[in-house]
């Protein structure tokens, strides 16, 4: 998460259409819910336009692809969090 001058967050994600969406629909509910709809801005971006993510981005599927390659993770893994829509 980068901090701008005022503040304010950014979360950027990877953009895949349909994942897009859903994730727009959660984060917005959730700010809500928290009552912070106006203090942090978000950006959805293709993998190739943020570096930042591509580790991120790599664990994150190994870690879903299966033990095999959830094995290989797991010692760089420190939490997860499950977050349902």
């Amino acid at each position: 998460m980068e901090t701008l001058k005022d503040g304010r967050g950014v979360i950027t994600r990877t953009n895949h259409s349909t994942i897009a969406r859903r994730a727009r629909r959660t984060i917005r509910a959730a700010l809500l819910d928290a009552g912070a709809i106006d203090e942090l801005d978000y950006e959805h971006m293709r993998p190739s336009e943020e570096p930042v993510l591509w580790i991120a981005d790599a664990v994150a599927w190994a870690f879903g692809a299966g033990p095999t390659w959830r094995r290989r993770v797991d010692g760089i893994v420190a939490v997860v969090r499950r977050v349902d829509p």
